[in-house]
């Protein structure tokens, strides 16, 4: 199935997705660097188009696809590994996981550990986006030991975790909340 994927996923416009990401990036994040990790990159289609902008990795569960990720930037770093309890050793200024990945968790719990462990891959004040198609509800309060103080509830919306401050934006409506 890996080698079908970007066929599947070809109506997606990922210049213009990395274009929005890099605005949002630029405007939540505190610090200075410009390391980038994409949690569950499949392909490496978003890394090819955020690499204009960011030091890039990528982590995902599936070798497959990651192999695929390799030949399409032979120069990138990519990991194996799954986003509930992945180790890289290192942090990132911007951590992302896109398309919906999130919901490969499938458990409350296992959606705690795994913002949990994408946050604790940020360096102070670095940002955390997680892009989630359907959500129901989200309070504001604590969610996987990080604090979301405003959130705006759509069905289609990306997290930004940005050190203990959480914004949530909805797709398609990316200016202030």
């Amino acid at each position: 199935t890996a080698q079908y994927y970007d066929l599947i996923y070809s109506w997606k416009d990922y210049p213009k997705e990395a274009s929005i990401l890099r605005e949002i990036i630029e405007l939540e994040k505190r610090s200075e660097g410009s390391r980038l990790l994409d949690v569950a990159c499949g392909t490496g289609l978003h890394m090819q188009y955020l690499g204009e902008s960011f030091e890039v990795e990528g982590l995902d569960l599936d070798e497959e696809l990651l192999e695929l990720a390799r030949q399409r930037l032979p120069k990138g770093t990519f990991h194996h590994g799954d986003m509930i309890d992945f180790d890289l050793g290192v942090r990132f200024d911007a951590v992302v996981c896109l398309f919906s990945s999130i919901g490969y968790v499938k458990t409350k719990e296992k959606l705690q550990q795994a913002i949990a462990c994408m946050a604790k891959h940020l360096v102070p004040g670095g940002v955390l986006l997680v892009e989630q198609r359907r959500v129901h509800r989200l309070v504001p309060g604590e969610f996987g030991g990080v604090q979301f103080e405003r959130i705006a509830l759509e069905s289609s919306l990306f997290y930004v975790v940005s050190g203990l401050i959480g914004i949530v934006w909805p797709l398609g409506q990316f200016g202030s909340i």
